[in-house]
């Protein structure tokens, strides 16, 4: 029997688990936010400190019967209800939402974190519920939502504390503390009949976890840590180092009647590792800075307003600087500052390989107060290190949900802070934003006083307001201020979650901000010191697109008038210049016919001495160009004077360039557009070398795109004709038959994406077929496939998906299994190779036929589906390794979560312009696996995505995105 390998990890919204086995494996109850399991049961604390006597009993912080009903407030998830309630920091809350009239969804956004979210709690359709422990004095937010963005109907709402003595709540652990206990009958029992007991254990600093079996029993037990980032820790010997303060998800497994022995205790400072995975290594540069084995730190020179930091000798990737190597020389910041840096190929690296800046604190006396230094960057994921003059340090990766950093450091001791500003991993480039901020008040250091001269604007988000290209409406606001300005803005509403957006004149980097207090309200905020003077774009818009309603504008530290700039043609606004065209070589695309219903305009011209030219010497005419929005566009230029080179740039900034269009047939140009986006075009005709002139003719030709227009009357009818239609064949299973062992949210795998492209008006009910649990059978799919291919046209697009158990077979006879295994999808009543899913394939004749299979092998596929043109495959793990559950994002697999989500339009960037094509989606997927499945380790090995385009070019569009 073939399992597939079981995590379930409760997820952080915003936008694992290493177990041993083949393919079969333990449900684990982790999370990486602040939410807690259930009880184990069981266990009996010893050793550990005399509980406090218990409080007295205090009445729910919620209770609410409320109903959700179609005049609520909405965004672009659905109407939900929204709650704010005070809690303290360490408060433990237990909130549960129960509704008979619709499936209810919960998100809670505890102070100073992100949120998360819980639907179907333990199976039931109707209960939804969260353990929180928060981490931080202030409100937290609750929202009652419906799956499927339709449900409405009564619910009933409760927010209650959990004191200590409560038996439904995990045992909890800190340092200092133990417990000994056994696996019970009792106990909690996995999918594969084992029984597990659990625990949570906070910490304040780093600390060591030793968690082994007593030598009597009924044999040891195994056990899972999961730290507060998510990832699975691995375990020396029984003992887990826990890096950083937070707080640990420990599981212990076994059979009934195995016993065991868990302690917590500090970590010893030197031979706990900074990470997990230990992975930056600062002791060799934090010796160096303070003198210690190496050249002396130097802190001459004045202060810094923006610049890259210049360092002493850059190194290799992974190489270890000589211990002899100059320092690298910091650079002094003051409280208040606000730098701008930048990571970059000539910085020196840690041994560890990534690049950092040094900067450096000086603080002339003890302080009952802390200073917030924060690494803000929209290039690079930030890692943040300071270390305090009496040896102490501090580090965070992740602040608040976002790939910013940002620590708290106590200023307890006079002396020198060291800053480092590095990345999360190794290798990347790009500028930041360093902030040392005072937390004395909520008014930042250097920010104007509250009473400082100002000015407040009323305005308000309605439907018809120019749009940011996410979806979100904006109004804009223009200020003129002058060099060394102090500036706070607010954006102020109780209709929406407001959101700021200020970009400067120069083209530097554009701030933003969504909530100014995490955890304490939804009003947007930033503090500014202006560094040039000029003409700044204030943007007020929403967290979410289709917010709307009235908000106030706060400006304080000028009293400049805003000015508000006249209504454009809709596009969203553009900071800096785009850079000058150069040829360079790309891809070259395959010659493609007119499109069908097409008319076609000719432009003919002379490259000459004297016209304009690109900056690397060749002559250039410019024809800008308004297309019909979402019409086909052919581009064609012809001359037998010169080797022609073609360069558009789109109205959304997006280049795009070709030499021959027909390599080794002539030195003709052109560039096909599938899909063109609204607004004017820039079409530039060019030589492939400098100095070439000559007579050249363009041909431009519009006709139907193979993206049509949505269905009409809805998402349910027919689409109208010029266009390819989409159809899907999803299926996905969670209750498999007998002792087969069951899935967490495959069949919803398969809801949810046939439920995202039908949102996008792309694909009518009767061009989807929705298999799950017992419907997921061989006869149904192959009898779907079958209807699929006698209907499909050859301009339609097709996707397949299944989400499920994936096995293999050990007698292949098939050339092409260089390991003499076959794979197969377990659907509900069997096995379905790959051999026989390829043949269903070969009836399918589509424009572009996406395979996506979210199960154990599943690259293993790819040989035997990717065999034509226009086949693109995407698959959840190599095909020797097995795919392990998303519990982390409540999904079946992580190739389930971040494909639907990148077909809800987080793919739609590049450029962002409405259409979905093969390369956006390809490449966000695997982004989003490197950035959040990189350390999925499986028994096998750790699991990667697999993606075979065949002979599917990037640029070949899927359909159109319509948020």
């Amino acid at each position: 029997m073939v399992a597939r390998l079981i995590g379930y990890l409760r997820p952080m919204a915003r936008w694992g688990r290493t177990l041993s086995g083949a393919c079969v494996a333990a449900l684990l109850l982790v999370s990486c936010g602040d939410d807690d399991e259930e009880a184990s049961g069981g266990e009996t604390p010893a050793e550990a400190p005399e509980a406090p006597a218990e409080e007295a009993p205090r009445g729910p912080l919620l209770e609410e019967s409320g109903t959700l009903a179609a005049d609520d407030a909405s965004d672009a998830r659905g109407r939900y209800d929204r709650f704010f309630v005070d809690v303290e920091a360490n408060d433990r809350v237990i909130v549960e939402l129960r509704s008979d009239a619709f499936d209810p969804i919960l998100e809670v956004t505890p102070p100073s974190a992100g949120a998360l979210v819980n639907d179907d709690y333990q199976g039931d359709l109707h209960r939804s519920q969260l353990e929180v422990i928060s981490a931080a004095a202030g409100q937290m937010k609750i929202e009652v939502r419906a799956y499927g963005d339709q449900g409405n109907g009564a619910y009933r709402l409760v927010a209650r504390r959990v004191t200590g003595s409560e038996g439904d709540s995990t045992p909890h652990l800190t340092v200092g503390q133990s417990v000994e206990g056994a696996i019970e009958e009792t106990d909690h029992a996995l999918s594969n009949g084992q029984r597990f007991d659990s625990y949570v254990i906070r910490t304040d600093a780093a600390a060591r976890i030793a968690a082994r079996g007593a030598t009597d029993g009924a044999g040891p037990p195994t056990t899972t840590l999961v730290g507060p980032d998510g990832l699975t820790l691995q375990a020396n010997r029984g003992v887990y180092e826990a890096p950083t303060a937070g707080t640990y998800r420990l599981q212990v497994m076994g059979a009934v009647g195995a016993r065991y022995r868990v302690e917590v205790r500090a970590a010893e400072a030197d031979q706990a590792p900074l990470l997990a995975r230990a992975h930056h290594q600062f002791n060799e540069l934090v010796d160096r800075l303070m003198g210690r084995g190496g050249a002396p730190s130097t802190a001459q020179g004045s202060g810094r307003s923006g610049g890259t930091a210049q360092t002493g000798g850059a190194t290799g990737a992974g190489s270890n600087p000589s211990p002899d190597a100059p320092a690298p020389r910091p650079l002094p910041v003051r409280i208040g500052d606000r730098l701008n840096g930048s990571l970059g190929a000539n910085d020196a690296r840690l041994p560890s390989g990534e690049f950092y800046d040094v900067y450096e604190l000086t603080v002339a006396a003890a302080d009952e107060g802390a200073v917030a230094i924060e690494m803000e960057s929209s290039a690079v994921d930030c890692f943040l290190r300071v270390d305090g003059p009496g040896g102490e340090h501090w580090e965070n990766d992740d602040h608040a949900g976002t790939l910013n950093s940002r620590v708290e450091v106590p200023l307890t001791q006079p002396g020198t802070y060291r800053i480092v500003t590095t990345s999360y991993r190794q290798g990347e480039t790009g500028s930041y934003e360093l902030k040392v901020l005072t937390q004395r008040d909520t008014v930042a250091t250097g920010a104007p006083a509250a009473d400082a001269p100002g000015r407040e604007v009323s305005g308000e988000l309605v439907d018809g307001d120019r749009r940011l290209r996410s979806g979100e409406w904006m109004d804009e606001y223009d200020f003129e201020w002058p060099a060394g300005t102090r500036v706070r803005l607010e954006a102020r509403s109780d209709a929406f979650d407001t959101y700021l957006i200020v970009r400067p004149p120069n083209g530097a980097p554009q701030r933003d901000n969504d909530d100014m207090t995490p955890g304490q309200g939804t009003n947007a905020g930033m503090d500014l010191q202006v560094a040039e003077a000029g003409r700044y774009r204030v943007i007020v818009t929403s967290y979410q697109p289709g917010e709307t309603g009235r908000y106030t504008l706060a400006v304080r530290g000028s009293d400049v008038e805003p000015t508000i700039p006249p209504a454009s043609d809709g596009a969203p606004p553009s900071g800096g210049t785009a850079p000058t065209p150069t040829p360079s070589p790309t891809p070259t695309p395959t010659p493609t016919p007119a499109p069908p219903n097409a008319t076609s305009r000719t432009e003919t011209g002379n490259l000459a001495q004297g016209d304009r030219t690109l900056q690397s010497g060749e002559f250039v005419d410019t024809f800008p160009m308004t297309f019909t929005a979402n019409r086909a566009v052919q581009l064609r230029l012809e001359s037998s004077d010169f080797d022609t080179y073609l360069i558009v740039r789109s109205p959304s900034g997006d280049q795009t360039d070709n030499d021959d269009l027909t390599p080794g047939a002539s030195l003709n140009s052109g560039l096909d557009i599938p899909v063109a986006e609204p607004g004017t075009y820039q079409v530039m005709v060019t030589s492939y070398r400098p100095g070439e002139t000559g007579r050249y003719t363009l041909t431009v030709t519009e006709g139907d795109s193979v993206v049509g227009p949505p269905p009409s009357g809805g998402g349910g009818g027919t689409p109208a004709s010029g266009g390819g239609r989409v159809w899907g064949l999803f299926a996905g299973i969670t209750d498999y038959p007998g002792s087969t062992n069951d899935l967490p949210e495959c069949a919803n795998d398969a809801r949810k994406l046939a439920e995202a492209i039908r949102n996008q008006g792309n694909m009518p009910s009767d061009q989807e077929f929705l298999l799950t649990d017992a419907q997921a059978t061989t006869a149904n799919i192959r009898t779907a496939m079958q209807t699929i291919g006698s209907r499909i046209r050859p301009d339609d697009v097709f996707v397949f998906f299944y989400s499920g158990h994936g096995g293999q077979t050990d007698s292949s006879q098939d050339r092409r299994e260089l390991d003499s295994r076959d794979e197969y999808l377990f659907v509900y009543d069997g096995q379905l190779m790959d051999d026989e899913l390829g043949q269903l394939f070969d009836g399918i004749q589509a424009r572009v036929a996406l395979v996506a299979i979210d199960a154990c092998f599943a690259g293993g596929f790819a040989k035997d589906v990717i065999t034509r043109p226009g086949r693109v495959g995407m698959f959840s793990s190599e095909e020797d390794v097995t795919s392990a559950v998303a519990g982390r994002f409540q999904a079946g697999g992580y190739l389930s979560h971040f494909l639907r989500v990148g077909i809800q339009g987080e793919a739609d960037n590049d450029p962002q312009n409405s259409i979905l094509t093969v390369g956006e989606l390809t490449h966000y997927t695997w982004r989003q696996f490197g950035q959040h499945a990189s350390d999925v380790r499986m028994s096998m090995g750790y699991q990667h995505l697999v993606v075979d385009r065949g002979a599917v070019h990037t640029t070949e569009v899927l359909w159109a995105v319509r948020r």
